[in-house]
């Protein structure tokens, strides 16, 4: 699905991805340094996806870009909303990139402010670095649950609503501290 305009935070922004990022989201799809933990792709079928994606309801994916640059720093998605919940993922950043703590607060604040009373994220057990932010910002772990032949596990992080108002400031420290 696409939005209107992006959703600004504080120093990035979340644009719905066109087509036109098809080349950018491919490349750091394609490199080996960063695709453990994806599902496989290729240009063909990631074209088929990318133009299903964008008119599919309850699926959103957004490059994160800086507010002053526009500079593409990466990718995030929330999808599979159903009801009241939905899934966020599809995360992958640019090598470097400062964009981490505050296109994580950014894609759960987008979800929360579509109405959603639960946000969970399935990421792959042996994916130790995107385990350890959840674990470190307090996304509560509910499960491990089977996989598919890359991915052997999965550790399922869920947010409530009730919970967002103590995670957002806790996560807002560490978007400010990046600031100073």
């Amino acid at each position: 699905m696409i939005t209107e305009k992006p959703f600004k935070g504080i120093n990035y922004q979340l644009r719905s991805v066109t087509p036109e990022d098809s080349i950018e989201i491919l490349q750091l799809r394609l490199d080996s340094a960063l695709n453990q933990f994806i599902h496989e792709t290729s240009p063909a079928s990631h074209k088929v996806w990318l133009d299903e994606q964008i008119t599919k309801p309850g699926d959103y994916y957004f490059a994160i870009e800086g507010i002053d640059n526009g500079a593409i720093q990466g990718f995030v998605g929330i999808y599979d909303i159903n009801d009241d919940r939905g899934e966020w993922g599809r995360w992958i950043l640019s090598p470097g990139s400062p964009a981490a703590v505050e296109s994580y607060w950014l894609i759960l604040k987008f979800g929360f402010g579509l109405g959603l009373n639960t946000i969970y994220s399935r990421t792959d057990t042996a994916n130790i670095k995107v385990n350890s932010i959840h674990d470190s910002f307090e996304f509560s772990e509910v499960a491990v649950v089977a996989g598919d032949s890359r991915h052997l596990e999965y550790k399922v992080h869920t947010l409530n609503r009730t919970e967002w108002p103590d995670f957002e400031a806790n996560l807002m420290k560490y978007v400010r501290r990046r600031m100073s």
